[in-house]
């Protein structure tokens, strides 16, 4: 849900060119969860689009070494990637929905909008 978002918040904005990338410390190569896809439909149905050809992929080390922000939902996952510079915990942590029903999925989603709209504020 994060890399949708940020990627249409960037886009609303014009900004274009900027790399989003989504992964997961025991990511298992499945599409995204209904409940998310149908969190960001409400969200904005323009930002799906992003979604659709989602799959679940582990953090490499090459995305590590090149990331300018680090974004993360938990102080545990900052934790378990060394804590690198340019690390940023989203909203000071936010649980993840995985699993849960669409209220759960909703509330993060709230949760992430503010989060990434400071993100996309510090890349402009």
């Amino acid at each position: 849900m994060a890399e949708a978002m940020l990627r249409r918040i960037l886009d609303k904005r014009g900004r274009q060119g900027i790399i989003v990338e989504s992964a997961g410390l025991s990511a298992n190569g499945m599409p995204a969860a209904e409940n998310a896809i149908l969190a960001v439909r409400e969200w904005d149905g323009e930002a799906v689009a992003y979604l659709a050809a989602h799959r679940s992929r582990n953090v490499t080390p090459t995305m590590m070494n090149t990331a300018d922000i680090v974004a993360v939902m938990t102080p545990s996952h900052a934790e378990a990637l060394g804590d690198p510079p340019g690390i940023v915990i989203l909203a000071g942590g936010i649980p993840d929905p995985y699993g849960g029903g669409i209220e759960d999925y909703r509330r993060t989603l709230l949760l992430m909008e503010s989060a990434l709209e400071e993100i996309a504020n510090e890349i402009a």
